[in-house]
C-alpha cells in the first residue's frame, strides 16, 4: 500500500492540547486547522495518526519555533505503513 492511500485521521496538538477536531487525510497527507493565536517561542507540536486496515497508528512530536506572530498551519505526510512525519518547513 502506498502511504498516498492511506486513510484514517490526525488529531493536532499544539503543546499537548488539541488543535481543533481531527482531520481526514487526503492523499497520505493532513492539514490542521489554522491557529492564529500561538505565541512567538518554542512549541511542541504534535500529529496522532489514528491508523487504518493497513497502516498502524502512530504518534510523532517536534520543537517548533515561532518567530512571527501570523496564522500558522502544520502539515503531516504518511510515509509508510508505521510512519508519520511532521515535515520542517511545516509552519510556513
Amino acid at each position: 500500500m502506498s502511504p498516498a492511500a492511506a486513510t484514517g485521521t490526525v488529531q493536532f496538538m499544539i503543546d499537548n492540547v488539541k488543535l481543533g477536531n481531527p482531520v481526514a487525510l487526503v492523499e497520505g497527507k493532513a492539514t490542521s486547522a489554522a491557529i492564529t493565536t500561538l505565541s512567538i517561542g518554542r512549541h511542541n507540536v504534535t500529529a496522532v495518526y489514528s491508523g487504518d486496515n493497513n497502516c498502524n497508528g502512530s504518534t510523532n512530536s517536534m520543537v517548533r519555533t515561532i518567530t512571527w506572530s501570523s496564522s500558522v498551519v502544520f502539515f503531516i505526510d504518511i510515509k509508510g505503513p508505521d510512519s508519520i512525519i511532521i515535515p520542517p518547513d511545516s509552519n510556513k
